[in-house]
């Protein structure tokens, strides 16, 4: 494993995850089982996670693969 497929499999699966739980609360704000409130959330509430992962790809993985 090298750092660049490290770094863009994780995205991949932030991305990936994200993308189910916005598409989660579209289809239940179509079906009425949910308000628009759900989808905001879905949307705004993954901001931390994609943080998170910036931080991880700043600060640890370059002590991983030891990057000087």
């Amino acid at each position: 494993m090298t750092p660049n497929r490290v770094v863009v499999l994780g995205a991949n699966l932030v991305v990936m995850t994200h993308l189910a739980w916005t598409c989660r609360a579209s289809i239940g704000l179509i079906r009425g089982t949910s308000g628009p409130g759900g989808v905001r959330h879905a949307v705004a509430g993954y901001l931390p996670v994609y943080a998170g992962w910036a931080a991880l790809v700043s600060f640890v993985l370059p002590l991983v693969f030891r990057f000087s």
